[in-house]
């Protein structure tokens, strides 16, 4: 079997992201600004899928040290593009997804790697 691996990423909750969460916006009717959710993103079901994700997000999988997104600037945007059209469960759409949630203050990207 295979490492899967996503990104997961802990957001306060505000309104006008509800849409880019994991469940239906309703879902988020009674959620008070500033609560702490979870985004998913980038599920890889592959060994390759996964080390290519790690690869576009600028970190080692095999390192710990490296899961949190600590910059930006270390995203390959045409990396992660490249993944998104070449067969995952993902695309553009996720990119986008992504996008708007990084510029959300105080958001925490992880990378999950799993065994």
């Amino acid at each position: 079997m295979g490492r899967n691996a996503c990104l997961i990423g802990f957001v306060p909750f505000t309104p006008d992201i509800a849409h880019h969460l994991d469940y239906d916006d309703g879902d988020y009717d009674n959620v008070s600004p500033g609560t702490l959710v979870i985004a998913s993103l980038f599920h890889c079901n592959t060994t390759g899928q996964s080390l290519h994700l790690a690869e576009a997000l600028g970190m080692d999988p095999y390192d710990f040290n490296t899961h949190p997104l600590k910059n930006v600037e270390q995203v390959s945007w045409a990396e992660l593009s490249d993944l998104a059209t070449s067969g995952t469960e993902w695309g553009l759409d996720e990119v986008e997804r992504f996008r708007a949630l990084l510029r959300c203050s105080r958001t925490t990207f992880i990378y999950q790697p799993n065994a």
